[in-house]
């Protein structure tokens, strides 16, 4: 999973969140998703994106890699599994 801020209205941030969907139910997992981030930060997510198991952007040594999968989901390029 990741998150990151996107420019919302009136110049507002936003949160995305980007998360690997398994065998879960995609509707359970967004729901969980944002609603705990809602609870621990105070602000509910713009948007959880789930996305095949495997392709959130990660360096070769495995770090993930937001400024790619902030720049893949403002150009539609993510591999969504079940979009909302």
């Amino acid at each position: 999973m990741i998150a990151f801020g996107v420019d919302g209205r009136a110049g507002a941030q936003s949160i995305v969140i980007v998360a690997e969907l398994g065998d879960a139910d995609a509707e359970a997992v967004r729901s969980e998703l944002a609603d705990t981030v809602t609870r621990d930060i105070g602000v509910p997510p713009r948007q959880v994106v789930m996305v095949a198991k495997g392709s959130v952007p990660k360096t070769s040594s495995g770090k993930l890699q937001r400024s790619l999968a902030q720049s893949r989901w403002e150009n539609d390029e993510l591999e969504l599994v079940d979009p909302a």
